[in-house]
């Protein structure tokens, strides 16, 4: 055999012995030519593939964490909503509403009371406590409570204003000797004026054996079914 047909037979030969670059990187294992057999000598395992089902167990993972939180977003919402809700609810209920005609009744009472006790004979004015407040307060002015009169300054009592039940039983106590001089005092409301829901201005006339004496005004602050305050002022 030719040399040089022998030499090409080895170097063919040696070719088809000689790992190609597919077989050094073939599946992602690296094979190593030597002495005429691949060898293994790298220490690295192959890569583990993903199991099967890897991917879909990190999804379910993510899905069901994904889902507790909208629950628990849904459930604060749903507080907040209900919350708000309540507020807007009761702020939307209509408030308890005052009568027009509470303040008037509550004056009505007080009127009879007050006639009452200057018909006893003996000035009793036990029943105001059911009509007044325990701390409410008389406010007087003009005629007998004006200057120089009875209840006014330099006065014979010299008071014109009275807190509490026991100084106010007081005040109509001496009012009714005072008036009592000229007969029985009856008062009639002439007319009524409501100025607000618990704010009654009334206008009265005082009556001595069925004749006119004086003409006054009252003006009643209400605080529940008690009178808080009156403001009495004599102008004839």
């Amino acid at each position: 055999m030719p040399l040089c047909y022998a030499g090409r037979q080895k170097a063919m030969a040696f070719r088809r012995t000689t790992p190609s670059a597919l077989d050094i990187h073939s599946t992602l294992q690296w094979r190593v030519w030597s002495g005429g057999v691949f060898t293994y000598p790298f220490s690295q395992k192959t890569p583990k593939a993903p199991l099967k089902g890897d991917n879909g167990v990190s999804s379910k993972v993510l899905r069901r964490g994904l889902f507790a939180v909208l629950v628990v977003v849904a459930l604060v919402a749903g507080v907040v909503i209900g919350m708000a809700y309540q507020a807007r609810t009761v702020s939307a209920q209509p408030q308890a509403q005052v009568s027009p005609h509470h303040a008037q009744t509550i004056v009505d009472k007080y009127l009879g009371i007050l006639n009452a006790g200057m018909k006893s004979g003996t000035c009793d004015f036990s029943a105001l406590s059911s009509v007044y407040t325990p701390n409410a307060a008389v406010r007087l002015t003009g005629g007998p409570f004006a200057p120089g009169g009875p209840f006014g300054p330099g006065g014979s009592f010299g008071e014109q204003q009275f807190h509490g039940m026991a100084a106010i039983t007081s005040f109509y106590v001496k009012l009714c000797h005072v008036v009592s001089q000229k007969g029985v005092a009856q008062w009639k409301q002439d007319a009524g004026y409501l100025l607000s829901p618990n704010v009654l201005n009334s206008y009265e006339e005082v009556d001595f054996a069925g004749q006119v004496g004086g003409r006054c005004m009252h003006v009643f602050t209400i605080s529940g079914d008690h009178i808080a305050s009156l403001d009495w002022s004599v102008y004839a």
